[in-house]
């Protein structure tokens, strides 16, 4: 597990805190602004949006389908972005 990632331009640690709500920053050391990958944040994304669709059929709630969805890949997307990306830190890229 990485509490950190680093600045593609002077190889400063980023910490994860930072990165996890904050999909463009700039880095403390140069100033370089970075942005996390979009292929990362479309990953974050589908994934909670999936991680909400399949619950939402295993719980079988055909009638309120649309807000349990809504609530269900908020709460998925929380997940990912608090526990998932300290787990799999993205590599940031500059601006």
């Amino acid at each position: 597990m990485s509490d950190k990632t680093t600045c593609p331009g002077c190889s400063t640690a980023i910490p994860m805190s930072a990165v996890a709500f904050e999909l463009q920053l700039a880095c403390p050391s140069c100033r370089t602004d970075l942005q996390v990958p979009l292929i990362y944040q479309a990953n974050l994304t589908i994934g909670s949006f999936v991680l909400a669709l399949t619950t939402t059929y295993l719980l079988d709630v055909e009638r309120y389908f649309v807000s349990v969805m809504f609530v269900l890949t908020f709460a998925f997307a929380v997940f990912l972005a608090t526990i998932v990306v300290p787990l799999l830190p993205p590599k940031l890229q500059a601006r």
